[in-house]
């Protein structure tokens, strides 16, 4: 089972509107234990306006969740991308000077898109994290 677990911080997850919070996470990792479904989760994170600290906290969940269910997995680690239709795209655009994709090659380029929304959030300022996790090889 996928869950798309996004954010180890409540802020976030509000902001992203994901209708859940770090407690119900919890909860339902342990749930999932119990009746022994292996759950495949997903992080994201360069959310617009996330401190360095909720990634950290990002990082914490991950662990936790591994900790309290052996069994469960996670994606690779994934940076935000500013999603068309989304609130949070027209503030990359508006607040950030993310520039709209004006043809195809534009959108099928959008994937690759890493921190681009924000000149103030660069790769560096999450590498000391994944190291400290382990996971620099992963930037």
């Amino acid at each position: 089972m996928q869950i798309g677990v996004e954010s180890g911080s409540d802020r976030i997850l509000k902001l992203i509107k994901k209708g859940i919070t770090v407690e119900q996470i919890l909860r339902v990792n342990k749930k999932l234990r119990h009746a022994k479904i292996t759950p495949m989760y997903s992080f994201l994170i360069g959310t617009p306006y996330e401190h360095r600290e909720e990634t950290i906290k990002t990082m914490d969940l991950v662990f936790k969740l591994l900790k309290d269910n052996p069994d469960a997995v996670t994606t690779n680690l994934q940076t935000y991308k500013p999603f068309p239709g989304t609130e949070l795209f027209d503030v990359a655009v508006e607040e950030f000077g993310y520039m709209k994709p004006c043809n195809i090659t534009d959108w099928i380029d959008l994937w690759n898109v890493t921190f681009p929304y924000d000149s103030n959030v660069k790769e560096n300022h999450f590498h000391p994290i994944f190291q400290s996790c382990h996971l620099a090889d992963q930037l």
